[in-house]
C-alpha cells in the first residue's frame, strides 16, 4: 500500500496491517485501475477511454472520452491533501485547486499518505469530523 499511496508510519496501525493487506484493492475493478492509470498518464482528467473511437461513440456518443469540467462544478467544495501522498501529490493539487471555483475549505495533513486519510490513527480527528462539521455547514443549502 504504501508503495502506491505514500508511506506515513507515523499513522499506521501496526496491529491492524494483516487486515488492510488482505483488503487492499478489494473491491477495485480491473477498469477502474486502468482509468486511474489513464488519467495519470494523460494528465487529463476525463472519463474512461475505452480504446477506441467507436467504442468511445457506444458510450459517450463522441469518439474521444468526455473531459470532467472541474470548472463548472457550484457545489461548495472541501480538498482534504497529504504532503505524503503518492497519487495526489502536491503539484497536482496546485493544478487542480485554481478549476475548483467554489473551493470553501482547503487542509492539508503533512504526514498523511493517500491511505492515511481513511486508515490512518488520525483520521478520525483530521479528516472525518471535519467533513461532518462541514457537512452540517451546508445542510439543506445544496440543491442537486
Amino acid at each position: 500500500m504504501g508503495s502506491m499511496g505514500g508511506y506515513s508510519p507515523d499513522q499506521l496501525n501496526k496491529s491492524r496491517l494483516d487486515v488492510y493487506v488482505k483488503l487492499n484493492l478489494a473491491g477495485t475493478s480491473v477498469k477502474v485501475l486502468i482509468h486511474y492509470n489513464q488519467v495519470g498518464r494523460s494528465g487529463i482528467l476525463q472519463a474512461y477511454d475505452w480504446g477506441s473511437p467507436s467504442l468511445n461513440m457506444q458510450h459517450y456518443n463522441q469518439t474521444t472520452p468526455p473531459v470532467y469540467n472541474v470548472e463548472d462544478m457550484k457545489v461548495p467544495t472541501a480538498m482534504f491533501t497529504g504532503l505524503k501522498d503518492f497519487l495526489s501529490d502536491p503539484e497536482d493539487v496546485e493544478i487542480l485547486k485554481p478549476k475548483i471555483h467554489n473551493l470553501t475549505y482547503l487542509k492539508t495533513i503533512p504526514d498523511f499518505s493517500h491511505f492515511d486519510f481513511i486508515l490512518g490513527l488520525n483520521a478520525r480527528k483530521e479528516v472525518s469530523e471535519e467533513i461532518l462539521t462541514i457537512l452540517r455547514k451546508y445542510e439543506g443549502d445544496v440543491q442537486l
